[in-house]
């Protein structure tokens, strides 16, 4: 029995070596690619793309309030043969524009919840557990797959026991 115990203990310990830190550059890498999975974020967000102030790109700005090393993380999305892909992932590089882009942040605890879809993000954004800078209309006519998108936030492993240094 000892032994299964330190088996246990090894494999959760390779885990938490190997998932990447929740809202750091490296998780947003990852976040792009699962994006470019997706066929509700690839394929169902032409007018939502329209709003790109003529720049050709949109961007979402992520970042844990409860974190003080926290900054921001960022995806750039373009529309390429008419999808969506999500082009890059890291570091918040770009200046966002409220007019077309969005700023989300949340305490660890909420972004788990609406990874998990426990709490939806209509609902965190109406009770204030997500704040949110950029067009509110434009995300609630595309609420199906901003849901998605949040559910994406919690599908693949990342480390939320520590904040992003």
């Amino acid at each position: 029995m000892k032994k299964l115990g330190v088996v246990l203990v090894t494999l959760l310990l390779t885990f938490s070596a190997s998932a990447s830190v929740l809202m750091t550059s490296e998780w947003a890498e990852e976040l792009c690619e699962e994006w470019n999975y997706s066929e509700v974020l690839t394929e169902n967000l032409d007018s939502w793309m329209d709003n790109n102030l003529e720049r050709g790109y949109k961007v979402m700005m992520m970042s844990r309030s409860d974190c003080p090393t926290s900054e921001l993380v960022q995806l750039t999305l373009k529309r390429v043969d008419g999808l969506t892909w999500c082009t890059a992932g890291g570091a918040g590089t770009a200046n966002a524009n409220p007019k077309a882009d969005y700023i989300m942040t949340a305490t660890t605890k909420n972004w788990l919840k609406m990874g998990s879809g426990e709490v939806g993000p209509a609902m965190a954004m109406i009770t204030g557990r997500l704040k949110f800078k950029g067009p509110k209309g434009e995300a609630m006519r595309n609420m199906g797959p901003f849901k998605s998108f949040m559910l994406l936030i919690g599908a693949f492993e990342s480390d939320a026991s520590v904040c992003p240094q």
